[in-house]
């Protein structure tokens, strides 16, 4: 690897000659090459680490990830609609069958959004003993009427 004034030499450092010494100093060796990287451009970078035969991929920003060919080519980003928060875009299922199609057709519940249901029809729990829980800290729903996350759409 050699950047604008020549060679690094740290194939010849004593601290990363093995794969045990590299590890143990680490954060120095970051360190340099955070250092080397910021000299060119990613795509350069990456065109002299292909070149010398050495495995490497950009890392991608949620941006560059969900405008890549290959992931709206997989309908790996999907929009979902919330019944609060209006059209969200959702990670897409990355099974992909040729005969069974995986679907995401609504968005994620909310963080408590079916705990009254379930502990009213399946573990048969009054109404006041939920209130209970809630007020001990032991569960906990959305409020109708909150501001945040889980609250109403447009608050």
């Amino acid at each position: 690897m050699t950047t604008k004034g020549g060679k690094l030499g740290l194939a010849q450092d004593d601290r990363f000659k093995t794969l045990a010494e590299r590890t143990s100093n680490h954060s120095t060796l970051e360190a340099i090459l955070s250092e080397v990287f910021r000299t060119r451009p990613r795509d350069e970078w990456l065109s002299i680490l292909e070149r010398a035969g050495l495995v490497c991929s950009p890392v991608n920003n949620v941006e560059q990830v969900v405008n890549d060919p290959h992931v709206q080519a997989r309908e790996m980003v999907l929009e979902v609609e919330h019944p609060r928060r209006g059209s969200l875009k959702v990670v897409g299922s990355p099974m992909k069958f040729s005969r069974t199609r995986c679907k995401i057709e609504k968005a994620s519940p909310d963080l408590g959004e079916h705990t009254r249901e379930i502990l009213r029809k399946k573990l048969n729990i009054p109404q006041d003993e939920m209130e209970r829980l809630k007020e001990d800290g032991i569960i906990s729903y959305p409020n109708q009427n909150c501001v945040g996350p889980l609250g109403p759409k447009n608050q």
